[in-house]
């Protein structure tokens, strides 16, 4: 064979395997819910009934907030992920005075109250007043919302490198 049927045998083939289907092939299903529409385009909780279905999308719209009102712990840890509250915590022991390398001491809440530097976090004040404006929380009450209000400011502290304690 020449170099020119080994490349025509080698189209032919690739067309027949490409257009080779199996006799019992079926379109994809679509599955439809109760509702009638697709499942694609389904609203959330939409197999909840009465007062269920209220609470559901009430929980639905908070998750999907940047930053919800008095928020649990667990809300801010999930949002801002592991490895930005575990350096808040080795900053903020590094900014209040705290052991080195321990993440137990989260630091003082009110440590630096008025004045220049503000919060556990020692941030400064024009810092915690952009992070408190993206969070909508004027006057951090838990530990959960100054860390909100750190991770909020990072676009102008170019993340943790505006802290003194960047390095912890």
């Amino acid at each position: 064979m020449t170099q020119e049927t080994n490349v025509q045998a080698a189209k032919s083939a690739a067309k027949s395997v490409s257009t080779t289907t199996p006799n019992n092939a079926q379109p994809p299903r679509t599955r439809v819910a109760p509702n009638g529409q697709k499942a694609g385009k389904r609203r959330p909780c939409y197999l909840h009934k009465g007062k269920a279905k209220k609470a559901c999308l009430k929980a639905y719209k908070r998750s999907r907030m940047d930053w919800p009102p008095s928020p649990t712990e667990a809300e801010i840890r999930k949002r801002v992920g592991a490895y930005h509250w575990n350096k808040a915590a080795r900053v903020a022991n590094c900014e209040t005075g705290g052991t080195r390398g321990a993440t137990a001491n989260r630091g003082n809440l009110n440590w630096y109250p008025n004045g220049t530097y503000q919060g556990p976090l020692g941030m400064y004040r024009q810092t915690a007043a952009y992070g408190k404006r993206a969070t909508g929380y004027y006057s951090p009450d838990t530990w959960a919302e100054w860390v909100a209000v750190a991770v909020a400011s990072h676009p102008i502290t170019q993340g943790w490198s505006g802290w003194a304690c960047r390095g912890a």
